[in-house]
Protein backbone atom coordinates (compact mmCIF):
# COMPACT_ATOMS: atom_id res chain seq x y z
CA UNK A 1 0.00 0.00 0.00
CA UNK A 2 1.48 3.63 -0.74
CA UNK A 3 1.61 6.15 1.58
CA UNK A 4 2.30 8.73 -0.17
CA UNK A 5 -0.55 11.78 -0.73
CA UNK A 6 -2.20 13.22 -3.13
CA UNK A 7 -0.48 16.23 -4.24
CA UNK A 8 -2.73 19.46 -3.75
CA UNK A 9 -1.86 21.65 -6.22
CA UNK A 10 -2.51 24.96 -6.07
CA UNK A 11 -5.06 27.03 -7.53
CA UNK A 12 -6.35 30.48 -6.61
CA UNK A 13 -5.07 33.26 -4.07
CA UNK A 14 -6.92 35.69 -3.09
CA UNK A 15 -6.11 38.58 -0.31
CA UNK A 16 -8.63 40.91 1.14
CA UNK A 17 -7.45 44.08 2.94
CA UNK A 18 -9.28 45.48 5.82
CA UNK A 19 -9.02 48.16 8.06
CA UNK A 20 -11.32 48.82 11.32
CA UNK A 21 -11.24 52.41 12.98
CA UNK A 22 -10.47 52.27 16.78
CA UNK A 23 -12.22 54.20 18.98
CA UNK A 24 -9.39 56.69 20.15
CA UNK A 25 -5.77 57.42 18.76
CA UNK A 26 -2.80 55.21 20.31
CA UNK A 27 0.09 56.68 20.02
CA UNK A 28 3.92 55.70 20.50
CA UNK A 29 7.15 56.95 20.26
CA UNK A 30 7.16 58.02 16.81
CA UNK A 31 4.09 57.15 15.64
CA UNK A 32 0.10 56.82 16.23
CA UNK A 33 -2.52 53.77 15.17
CA UNK A 34 -6.08 55.42 14.14
CA UNK A 35 -7.28 51.82 12.26
CA UNK A 36 -6.72 48.18 13.48
CA UNK A 37 -5.41 46.71 9.50
CA UNK A 38 -5.11 43.41 8.46
CA UNK A 39 -4.92 41.59 5.39
CA UNK A 40 -7.08 37.83 5.01
CA UNK A 41 -5.37 35.30 2.59
CA UNK A 42 -6.88 32.45 1.28
CA UNK A 43 -5.22 29.72 -0.89
CA UNK A 44 -7.31 27.34 -2.91
CA UNK A 45 -6.14 23.64 -3.72
CA UNK A 46 -8.08 20.66 -4.37
CA UNK A 47 -10.76 21.40 -2.25
CA UNK A 48 -9.40 22.61 0.76
CA UNK A 49 -8.60 26.23 1.90
CA UNK A 50 -5.81 27.59 3.69
CA UNK A 51 -6.42 30.96 5.27
CA UNK A 52 -4.22 33.88 7.84
CA UNK A 53 -4.68 36.59 8.74
CA UNK A 54 -2.34 38.65 8.91
CA UNK A 55 -1.58 42.48 10.32
CA UNK A 56 -0.58 44.93 7.65
CA UNK A 57 0.47 47.94 9.85
CA UNK A 58 0.36 51.25 8.70
CA UNK A 59 -3.35 52.80 6.88
CA UNK A 60 -2.66 52.56 3.90
CA UNK A 61 -0.33 49.22 3.59
CA UNK A 62 -3.23 46.59 3.54
CA UNK A 63 -4.12 47.55 0.17
CA UNK A 64 -0.93 47.22 -1.43
CA UNK A 65 -0.06 43.60 0.37
CA UNK A 66 -3.10 42.37 -1.14
CA UNK A 67 -2.42 43.51 -4.80
CA UNK A 68 0.48 42.47 -4.60
CA UNK A 69 -0.50 38.67 -3.49
CA UNK A 70 -2.92 38.52 -5.96
CA UNK A 71 -0.97 40.48 -8.94
CA UNK A 72 2.60 38.98 -8.26
CA UNK A 73 2.92 36.20 -6.16
CA UNK A 74 -0.14 34.22 -7.12
CA UNK A 75 0.93 33.47 -10.85
CA UNK A 76 4.31 32.44 -9.56
CA UNK A 77 3.06 29.43 -7.10
CA UNK A 78 -0.26 27.84 -9.61
CA UNK A 79 0.15 24.71 -9.61
CA UNK A 80 2.62 24.18 -7.10
CA UNK A 81 2.86 21.52 -4.73
CA UNK A 82 1.15 22.94 -1.32
CA UNK A 83 3.44 20.76 0.64
CA UNK A 84 6.65 22.22 -0.54
CA UNK A 85 6.21 25.40 1.51
CA UNK A 86 10.02 26.04 1.09
CA UNK A 87 9.96 26.05 -2.29
CA UNK A 88 6.99 28.12 -2.45
CA UNK A 89 8.44 30.94 -0.27
CA UNK A 90 11.94 31.02 -2.11
CA UNK A 91 9.54 31.51 -5.24
CA UNK A 92 7.23 34.24 -3.98
CA UNK A 93 10.37 35.50 -2.53
CA UNK A 94 11.22 37.11 -5.43
CA UNK A 95 8.60 39.94 -5.14
CA UNK A 96 10.80 41.31 -2.62
CA UNK A 97 13.39 42.04 -4.99
CA UNK A 98 12.27 44.91 -6.92
CA UNK A 99 14.23 47.95 -6.26
CA UNK A 100 11.46 51.01 -7.13
CA UNK A 101 9.27 50.34 -3.91
CA UNK A 102 8.84 49.68 -0.35
CA UNK A 103 10.12 46.22 0.34
CA UNK A 104 8.14 46.16 3.50
CA UNK A 105 4.74 45.54 1.75
CA UNK A 106 6.21 42.67 -0.55
CA UNK A 107 8.02 41.18 2.55
CA UNK A 108 4.81 41.59 3.92
CA UNK A 109 2.75 40.11 1.38
CA UNK A 110 5.18 36.40 1.26
CA UNK A 111 4.47 36.47 5.07
CA UNK A 112 0.75 36.23 4.83
CA UNK A 113 0.89 33.95 1.61
CA UNK A 114 3.29 31.73 3.34
CA UNK A 115 0.91 31.88 6.61
CA UNK A 116 -2.17 30.59 4.04
CA UNK A 117 -0.10 27.92 3.17
CA UNK A 118 1.25 26.69 6.80
CA UNK A 119 -2.57 26.29 7.28
CA UNK A 120 -3.25 24.80 4.72
CA UNK A 121 -0.71 22.15 5.88
CA UNK A 122 -2.41 22.01 9.19
CA UNK A 123 -5.51 21.21 7.99
CA UNK A 124 -4.53 18.68 5.07
CA UNK A 125 -3.16 16.91 8.30
CA UNK A 126 -5.95 17.69 10.22
CA UNK A 127 -4.17 19.16 13.46
CA UNK A 128 -3.18 22.29 14.89
CA UNK A 129 -0.07 24.16 13.77
CA UNK A 130 1.26 23.77 17.55
CA UNK A 131 0.60 20.09 17.25
CA UNK A 132 2.17 19.82 13.45
CA UNK A 133 5.36 21.47 15.00
CA UNK A 134 5.67 19.21 17.58
CA UNK A 135 4.20 21.19 20.75
CA UNK A 136 1.17 19.84 23.12
CA UNK A 137 -1.27 22.42 23.23
CA UNK A 138 0.61 25.36 25.01
CA UNK A 139 -0.62 27.40 27.69
CA UNK A 140 1.00 30.93 27.65
CA UNK A 141 0.90 34.13 29.65
CA UNK A 142 -0.58 36.91 28.08
CA UNK A 143 1.12 39.93 27.47
CA UNK A 144 -1.28 43.20 26.85
CA UNK A 145 0.43 45.74 24.43
CA UNK A 146 -0.76 48.79 26.67
CA UNK A 147 0.10 51.89 28.73
CA UNK A 148 0.35 54.10 25.43
CA UNK A 149 -0.18 57.23 27.17
CA UNK A 150 3.70 57.78 28.02
CA UNK A 151 3.03 61.23 29.39
CA UNK A 152 0.19 59.68 31.98
CA UNK A 153 1.27 59.96 35.77
CA UNK A 154 2.22 57.22 38.30
CA UNK A 155 -0.98 57.03 39.67
CA UNK A 156 -3.35 56.53 36.40
CA UNK A 157 -0.39 54.12 34.92
CA UNK A 158 -1.10 52.28 37.67
CA UNK A 159 -4.77 52.57 37.25
CA UNK A 160 -4.55 50.88 33.81
CA UNK A 161 -2.77 48.10 34.95
CA UNK A 162 -5.29 47.42 37.44
CA UNK A 163 -7.55 47.17 34.80
CA UNK A 164 -5.69 45.23 32.33
CA UNK A 165 -5.03 42.73 34.98
CA UNK A 166 -9.08 42.78 35.70
CA UNK A 167 -9.47 42.06 31.82
CA UNK A 168 -7.44 38.17 32.80
CA UNK A 169 -4.10 39.85 31.28
CA UNK A 170 -1.02 38.68 32.73
CA UNK A 171 0.99 41.41 31.98
CA UNK A 172 1.30 44.22 30.11
CA UNK A 173 4.25 46.01 27.69
CA UNK A 174 4.41 49.63 27.82
CA UNK A 175 5.23 52.65 26.04
CA UNK A 176 8.35 54.50 27.38
CA UNK A 177 10.34 57.71 25.90
CA UNK A 178 11.66 60.82 27.00
CA UNK A 179 12.23 61.74 30.97
CA UNK A 180 13.89 57.81 32.23
CA UNK A 181 12.60 58.98 35.80
CA UNK A 182 9.18 59.61 34.78
CA UNK A 183 9.29 55.84 33.68
CA UNK A 184 10.61 54.68 36.50
CA UNK A 185 8.12 56.68 38.76
CA UNK A 186 5.09 54.85 36.56
CA UNK A 187 6.72 51.50 37.38
CA UNK A 188 7.14 51.81 40.77
CA UNK A 189 3.72 52.76 40.89
CA UNK A 190 2.09 50.11 38.93
CA UNK A 191 4.03 47.24 40.29
CA UNK A 192 3.09 48.48 44.13
CA UNK A 193 -0.41 48.39 42.40
CA UNK A 194 -0.45 44.88 40.61
CA UNK A 195 2.12 42.77 42.68
CA UNK A 196 4.94 40.66 41.96
CA UNK A 197 3.58 38.46 39.40
CA UNK A 198 1.74 40.68 36.96
CA UNK A 199 4.49 41.19 33.91
CA UNK A 200 5.72 44.50 33.14
CA UNK A 201 8.16 45.04 29.97
CA UNK A 202 8.90 48.66 29.02
CA UNK A 203 9.10 49.19 25.14
CA UNK A 204 10.91 52.57 23.69
CA UNK A 205 10.01 51.87 20.36
CA UNK A 206 14.06 52.68 19.29
CA UNK A 207 13.21 56.46 20.86
CA UNK A 208 16.35 56.62 22.85
CA UNK A 209 19.87 57.26 23.15
CA UNK A 210 22.23 54.81 25.14
CA UNK A 211 22.79 57.39 28.18
CA UNK A 212 18.71 57.65 28.85
CA UNK A 213 18.38 53.95 28.10
CA UNK A 214 20.70 52.98 30.55
CA UNK A 215 19.46 55.63 33.48
CA UNK A 216 16.03 53.65 33.15
CA UNK A 217 17.69 50.69 33.67
CA UNK A 218 19.41 51.63 36.62
CA UNK A 219 16.65 53.71 38.01
CA UNK A 220 14.33 50.52 37.52
CA UNK A 221 16.63 47.73 39.61
CA UNK A 222 14.51 45.56 42.14
CA UNK A 223 11.15 46.49 40.15
CA UNK A 224 10.58 43.15 38.38
CA UNK A 225 10.93 44.38 34.98
CA UNK A 226 11.49 41.61 32.33
CA UNK A 227 12.90 43.73 29.55
CA UNK A 228 13.32 46.97 27.66
CA UNK A 229 12.46 46.40 24.32
CA UNK A 230 14.21 48.27 21.41
CA UNK A 231 15.64 51.29 23.59
CA UNK A 232 17.91 52.66 21.23
CA UNK A 233 17.91 54.37 17.77
CA UNK A 234 17.96 52.28 14.89
CA UNK A 235 21.05 53.79 13.44
CA UNK A 236 23.41 52.04 15.72
CA UNK A 237 20.75 50.28 17.35
CA UNK A 238 22.10 46.83 17.85
CA UNK A 239 25.73 48.37 19.04
CA UNK A 240 23.84 50.22 21.28
CA UNK A 241 21.39 47.42 22.69
CA UNK A 242 24.57 45.38 23.42
CA UNK A 243 25.91 48.26 25.17
CA UNK A 244 22.65 48.85 27.45
CA UNK A 245 22.77 44.93 28.32
CA UNK A 246 26.42 44.64 29.09
CA UNK A 247 26.38 47.62 31.48
CA UNK A 248 22.84 47.44 33.35
CA UNK A 249 22.53 43.51 32.99
CA UNK A 250 18.49 43.97 32.03
CA UNK A 251 17.02 41.70 30.02
CA UNK A 252 16.84 43.37 25.94
CA UNK A 253 14.22 42.60 23.32
CA UNK A 254 14.35 43.29 19.65
CA UNK A 255 13.09 41.92 16.34
CA UNK A 256 10.07 43.63 16.07
CA UNK A 257 11.44 46.38 13.12
CA UNK A 258 13.74 43.36 10.96
CA UNK A 259 12.10 42.50 8.19
CA UNK A 260 14.34 39.30 7.65
CA UNK A 261 15.63 36.61 9.40
CA UNK A 262 19.28 37.45 8.87
CA UNK A 263 18.71 41.19 10.84
CA UNK A 264 17.30 39.07 13.75
CA UNK A 265 20.74 36.72 13.54
CA UNK A 266 22.85 39.93 13.92
CA UNK A 267 21.10 40.84 16.80
CA UNK A 268 21.71 37.79 18.37
CA UNK A 269 25.85 37.60 16.66
CA UNK A 270 26.09 40.87 18.13
CA UNK A 271 25.11 40.07 21.69
CA UNK A 272 22.08 42.86 21.55
CA UNK A 273 19.54 40.96 23.06
CA UNK A 274 18.07 38.03 25.44
CA UNK A 275 14.59 37.91 23.89
CA UNK A 276 13.77 38.04 19.87
CA UNK A 277 10.46 39.63 19.35
CA UNK A 278 9.76 38.91 15.35
CA UNK A 279 6.94 39.57 13.92
CA UNK A 280 5.64 36.46 11.81
CA UNK A 281 3.37 38.93 9.05
CA UNK A 282 6.21 41.46 8.64
CA UNK A 283 9.33 39.37 8.33
CA UNK A 284 8.48 36.73 5.85
CA UNK A 285 5.78 34.53 7.45
CA UNK A 286 5.79 31.44 9.83
CA UNK A 287 8.28 29.85 7.61
CA UNK A 288 10.84 32.81 8.38
CA UNK A 289 10.13 32.76 12.22
CA UNK A 290 10.31 29.20 12.84
CA UNK A 291 14.31 29.68 11.38
CA UNK A 292 14.47 32.48 13.35
CA UNK A 293 13.78 30.28 16.70
CA UNK A 294 15.85 27.47 15.65
CA UNK A 295 18.78 29.82 15.37
CA UNK A 296 17.91 31.61 18.74
CA UNK A 297 17.43 27.91 20.84
CA UNK A 298 20.80 27.59 19.57
CA UNK A 299 21.98 30.80 21.23
CA UNK A 300 20.20 30.35 24.10
CA UNK A 301 17.86 33.31 23.33
CA UNK A 302 13.82 32.94 23.65
CA UNK A 303 10.99 33.66 21.28
CA UNK A 304 7.72 36.25 20.90
CA UNK A 305 5.78 37.06 18.40
CA UNK A 306 4.52 40.67 17.80
CA UNK A 307 1.28 40.87 18.32
CA UNK A 308 -1.43 38.51 17.26
CA UNK A 309 -2.56 35.86 19.25
CA UNK A 310 -4.07 34.25 16.88
CA UNK A 311 -0.99 33.39 15.27
CA UNK A 312 1.36 33.60 18.45
CA UNK A 313 -0.18 30.98 20.85
CA UNK A 314 1.42 28.59 17.61
CA UNK A 315 5.01 29.89 16.84
CA UNK A 316 5.46 30.47 20.59
CA UNK A 317 3.66 27.33 21.83
CA UNK A 318 6.33 25.43 19.96
CA UNK A 319 9.52 27.15 20.10
CA UNK A 320 12.29 25.92 22.59
CA UNK A 321 12.43 28.92 24.72
CA UNK A 322 9.22 30.44 25.37
CA UNK A 323 7.63 34.06 26.78
CA UNK A 324 4.02 35.42 26.13
CA UNK A 325 1.15 35.57 23.67
CA UNK A 326 1.08 39.25 23.22
CA UNK A 327 -2.06 41.18 22.71
CA UNK A 328 -3.83 43.74 23.48
CA UNK A 329 -6.49 46.15 25.22
CA UNK A 330 -9.86 44.79 22.88
CA UNK A 331 -10.02 48.61 22.25
CA UNK A 332 -6.96 48.21 20.64
CA UNK A 333 -7.60 45.04 18.51
CA UNK A 334 -10.91 44.35 18.10
CA UNK A 335 -10.26 41.38 15.36
CA UNK A 336 -8.73 39.17 17.96
CA UNK A 337 -11.12 39.87 20.68
CA UNK A 338 -14.35 40.50 19.03
CA UNK A 339 -13.97 38.45 15.46
CA UNK A 340 -12.60 35.27 16.18
CA UNK A 341 -15.36 33.27 16.89
CA UNK A 342 -13.94 30.34 18.15
CA UNK A 343 -11.41 31.84 19.99
CA UNK A 344 -10.26 30.22 23.47
CA UNK A 345 -10.80 32.63 26.52
CA UNK A 346 -7.93 34.68 28.44
CA UNK A 347 -8.08 33.44 31.87
CA UNK A 348 -5.94 33.80 34.78
CA UNK A 349 -3.20 35.93 33.12
CA UNK A 350 -3.15 32.93 30.42
CA UNK A 351 -4.47 32.22 26.63
CA UNK A 352 -4.67 28.12 25.48
CA UNK A 353 -4.26 27.14 22.17
CA UNK A 354 -7.10 25.50 20.71
CA UNK A 355 -7.27 21.78 19.04
CA UNK A 356 -8.61 23.07 15.23
CA UNK A 357 -6.77 22.25 12.41
CA UNK A 358 -4.51 25.36 10.88
CA UNK A 359 -4.15 28.25 13.14
CA UNK A 360 -7.99 27.22 14.34
CA UNK A 361 -9.38 30.40 13.35
CA UNK A 362 -12.97 31.31 12.42
CA UNK A 363 -13.87 34.32 11.20
CA UNK A 364 -16.86 36.40 11.99
CA UNK A 365 -17.28 37.18 8.41
CA UNK A 366 -20.47 39.17 8.68
CA UNK A 367 -18.97 41.56 11.05
CA UNK A 368 -15.37 41.88 9.25
CA UNK A 369 -16.98 42.58 5.98
CA UNK A 370 -18.17 45.65 7.05
CA UNK A 371 -14.62 47.02 7.32
CA UNK A 372 -13.31 45.34 3.72
CA UNK A 373 -11.23 48.24 1.77
CA UNK A 374 -10.26 48.50 -1.67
Amino acid sequence: MSLARPVLSIGRIEAIPFAIPLPRAFAGPGYTVTHRTATLTRVHAGGLVGEALNASGETGMAETVARIVEAEIAPLLAGRDTADIDGCWLAADAVTARIDRDIRPAVRALSAVDCALWDLAGKAAGLPLHRLWGASRPTLRTLANAGYDAASSPEAFAQEMLELQALGLGGCKFKVGGDPGHHAARVEAARAAVGPDFVLAADANRSWDRERAVRFCRLVEGMGLRWLEEPCGWRNASEDDAHVRRVTGMAICAGQSEISGRGCAQLMETGAIDICNFDASWGGGASEWRRVAGFAALKGIAMAQHGEPHLGIHLVGSATRRTYVETHHPDRDPLFHGMIVDRGPLQDGHYTAGEGAGWGVTLDMDRLQRYRIG
